[in-house]
């Protein structure tokens, strides 16, 4: 198995391509870490029971894998074929490019942390739906939240997890580019991978247990937020109160009755005298 791995090392992450490595690595412990924060914040102890939080981990990061996998192939093309000579530049492209990363990461997690406050819940339509009522959202958020400490706190992590990835990435820059082959060959399984994501990946595959919240920490937030937007659908009974079907058909029953009746016609079985009046006449 060890042997099986590092081949696979070397095919998907030649020379420079193992800063692309070093990212896939971060992005999947940053999620997990976000996935533990969600499940503490949940307060149900049960969570963190090794058969109940161990699967949830697992299918979590084949989802944050299928995730990063939109986003690795730009950078695999980028890794593969920098020219050699400029690794000062390279140096300080990765560095300005990372801050924007790091802060989506942060900001993605502050973000589910808040949403799962409200809904207990990965994104959903109903995060989709708040692009479209976005003053409604950003109002009640800042009436309900303490923005300047939240942001505050984005910003902190964002910065740490910038710090902790440039260190590990400052080291592979100056590493030589492999050869044309072996480059080409692994930014093609790059390209590929969005698709193959894309065709095996399914939400329903984090419906593993009978809990519904066990089964959203399982989730990704940009892989469901994605989703929600594709499948433009929710899970009415778990979002919204219901009635049994016999009490809400009583209910139902009940307005009807008490609802008022429409008058019916003087002339609702035949024309009007008016008009059968010109028939007459017409006829004589």
């Amino acid at each position: 198995m060890h042997r099986f791995l590092r081949s696979v090392d070397a095919v998907l992450f030649p020379s420079r391509l193992a800063i692309l490595r070093v990212l896939l690595i971060a992005f999947l412990a940053f999620n997990a870490l976000t996935r533990l924060a969600l499940a503490a914040y949940n307060g149900e102890p049960s969570f963190f029971l090794p058969w109940r939080l161990l699967p949830a981990m697992a299918i979590g990061a084949v989802f944050d894998l299928g995730a990063a996998a939109f986003v690795a192939p730009l950078l695999a093309v980028l890794l593969a074929w920098w020219p050699g000579r400029y690794p000062a530049a390279l140096r300080v492209f990765l560095a300005v490019l990372l801050v924007p990363l790091c802060v989506l990461m942060a900001f993605v997690a502050a973000s589910e942390l808040v949403f799962w406050n409200e809904f207990a819940s990965r994104f959903n339509f109903i995060a989709v739906d708040y692009l479209v009522y976005t003053n409604e959202v950003i109002g009640n958020i800042r009436q309900s939240y303490n923005m300047p400490l939240l942001l505050s706190l984005v910003g902190v992590a964002s910065l740490l997890l910038w710090w902790l990835i440039a260190r590990k990435v400052g080291p592979l820059v100056s590493a030589p580019p492999a050869g044309p082959g072996v480059r080409s060959r692994a930014v093609a399984l790059w390209v590929i991978a969005p698709f193959v994501a894309f065709g095996a990946l399914d939400a329903r595959y984090k419906e593993f247990s009978t809990d519904a919240q066990l089964n959203e920490l399982a989730g990704d937030g940009y892989y469901d937020f994605f989703h929600a937007y594709r499948a433009n659908e929710i899970d009415y009974e778990r979002f919204y109160k219901t009635l049994p079907l016999e009490r809400a058909g009583r209910v139902l029953a009940g307005e009807l009755d008490r609802a008022p009746r429409p008058a019916r016609s003087r002339h609702s079985s035949g024309t009007s005298p008016a008009a059968g009046q010109r028939s007459g006449s017409t006829s004589s």
